[in-house]
């Protein structure tokens, strides 16, 4: 039996919408499955850990530990967005962004002729800046390094040359309104900052070639605050034995606390008469000592600024000394508030016992000072 042109024409108009029906059945309950996948794949927490997973693969070279950078992101990797690198195999620099933090990941060649000019300081070390303590503390736990609570720095000097530096900054410190003194800072964001920053100097040494012996465990940073002591009967840190004495305007000091594994130490001596207070915050005298990378860094911004004029052995507020362990001099400089000549040399005669006390305790050797 031979159908009609309209009748076949009506038979495969029915053939085509029952097609599309079947289709509309099997693709609604994909949509809806790849759907829900989309979304459990963006909000549930295995989601966020692969995506976290798949962006450290690659930020930042790698280098990021997926635990210390979840605990300050919460998973989240919005803040990926910025990815520089530069230099080659013996001197280079990663920087990138994690949460609120500008990390820098660096290759550092030994001394001031390595080839680092000045302007190369601010990728590995920090300058200081506003939103910082005073004064730095050490991280602790057999870490060398420092943190000021917005700059938080660790080395690891490599066997074979060189030290891998890595740089942490934030926006700065959070006072803890639950401390039993004032300005007793909130030591969460600086331990987790110290803990991301020791975990990924070591994975950069591993990826670089650069062979260390590492701390068994993490940096332990210290309380930290900003209130003064007072000018006598200090017995500890890097005020210790100095005489303050001499300027019968000293009332209080703040000094960092002991660790032979610092980068930098300080001791400031301050007033409470209230012609010092403004901005300079009533400090008279500033002394500082320091070592390994920090010194380099130290010397090639000097290097800059005075086109390299001037060494230890001839400027009275400056000296340096070998120590165990690091390559570079350490480095100990004055500061008196008042440009006259006579605290000049109080700050001159008092950098001779702070460099001497500070060598000593480390067992620093060849102290160079200016006569």
């Amino acid at each position: 039996m031979r159908l009609s042109l309209y009748e076949r024409g009506f038979g495969a108009v029915r053939v085509r919408h029952v097609m599309r029906r079947v289709a509309l059945w099997v693709t609604l309950p994909l949509v809806v499955v790849l759907a829900g996948g989309w979304t459990w794949y963006r909000v549930s927490d295995t989601g966020k850990r692969w995506r976290m997973e798949d962006r450290l693969a690659s930020y930042c070279d790698g280098l990021l530990p997926y635990e210390e950078t979840a605990a300050l992101t919460g998973l989240s990797t919005e803040s990926f967005q910025n990815d520089i690198r530069h230099g080659g195999t013996d001197a280079r620099y990663e920087f990138c962004w994690v949460a609120d933090l500008y990390l820098t990941v660096s290759r550092v060649p030994d001394g001031t002729d390595s080839g680092l000019l000045s302007d190369d300081v601010q990728f590995f070390l920090p300058y200081e800046d506003v939103g910082a303590l005073s004064t730095p503390q050490p991280l602790r736990g057999g870490w060398r390094g420092y943190t000021d609570a917005k700059n938080t720095v660790t080395a690891l000097p490599c066997a074979h040359g060189g030290s891998i530096v890595v740089t942490a900054q934030s926006h700065g410190y959070v006072e803890d309104d639950n401390a039993d003194t004032w300005p007793r800072v909130d030591r969460t964001g600086p331990q987790r900052e110290a803990e991301l920053a020791a975990a990924t100097a070591l994975r950069a040494a591993d990826r670089w070639g650069c062979a260390v012996k590492a701390p068994s465990g993490p940096p332990k940073v210290p309380a930290l605050h900003a209130d003064p002591d007072g000018a006598t009967g200090v017995t500890e840190g890097a005020c210790a034995g100095l005489r303050t004495t001499a300027d019968e305007r000293v009332t209080w000091t703040r000094g960092t606390d002991d660790d032979p594994r610092t980068l930098w130490e300080t001791c400031t001596l301050g007033t409470e008469a209230p012609e010092y207070q403004g901005d300079d915050e009533g400090v008279l005298y500033r002394f500082s000592a320091k070592y390994g990378t920090q010194a380099l860094a130290a010397r090639l911004q000097d290097r800059g600024w005075s086109g390299g004029s001037g060494t230890e052995r001839d400027d009275p507020l400056r000296a340096s000394a070998k120590c165990p362990g690091d390559r570079e001099r350490a480095l100990f400089t004055a500061f008196a508030q008042d440009e006259t000549a006579k605290a000049e040399q109080l700050a001159a005669t008092t950098l001779k016992t702070f460099a001497r006390l500070a060598a000593d305790r480390r067992g620093c050797t060849d102290l160079r000072i200016a006569d």
